[in-house]
Parts: C-alpha cells; sequence; structure tokens
C-alpha cells in the first residue's frame, strides 16, 4: 500500500485523498502513530464531505482504530461518534463504538 501511496504522489502531490491513505496505511502497520494521526486530521480538515472522495467517516473511524491501537478508548470512542453523525447508518462505527465504551 505504501508504494501505490507513494506512486500517487508522484502523479498527483497535491491530491487531498493522498493524506488519508496515507494515514491508512501507517495505521494499519502501526507505524509513526504522530505522523497517521496528523494525515488523517489534515483530511478531515480540508476535504468537504464529498461522495467521489474517501467519507470522512471513515477517515474518523481510522483515527479511532488509531487510539484503540494506544489504549485511549475515550479518544477512539470520540472518533467513532464523529463518524457516526456523519454516517448515522455506518454499522463498523457503531459496533466499534459499542467495543470501546465495553472496556
Amino acid at each position: 500500500m505504501e508504494q501505490v501511496v507513494d506512486a500517487a504522489a508522484a502523479l498527483a502531490p497535491s491530491d487531498f485523498r493522498l493524506d488519508y491513505y496515507r494515514g491508512v496505511y501507517l495505521v494499519l502497520a502501526k507505524k509513526d502513530a504522530v505522523e497517521a494521526e496528523k494525515r488523517l486530521r489534515t483530511y478531515i480538515d480540508a476535504v468537504p464531505n464529498n461522495s467521489e472522495l474517501p467519507p470522512l467517516a471513515s477517515a474518523h473511524e481510522w483515527l479511532g482504530r488509531l487510539y484503540e491501537g494506544q489504549q485511549r478508548p475515550d479518544k477512539a470512542a470520540e472518533q467513532y461518534q464523529a463518524g457516526l453523525t456523519l454516517d448515522p447508518r455506518n454499522k463498523n462505527l457503531h459496533e466499534d463504538l459499542k467495543r470501546v465504551q465495553r472496556k
């Protein structure tokens, strides 16, 4: 995934989606949590909720996963709730929120 994001960055370095995908990659790889958080927050702050881009609810979900991995369930719950505010029917976010609230 990192190679794909790097290749996309070479072709379109100002594409907002790069922040999202780089953040997701870093969360999945469990690398550089500070950079992952920065990338996902930059995406959330810069991108309108547009159907042609990765949904903002998904960016909140990945931030929640990052915080869960850091054993920060309160921060994770905040992000899952923010995602549900944007996408109230998202089953994954409902499950994620329930999981962290049980801890």
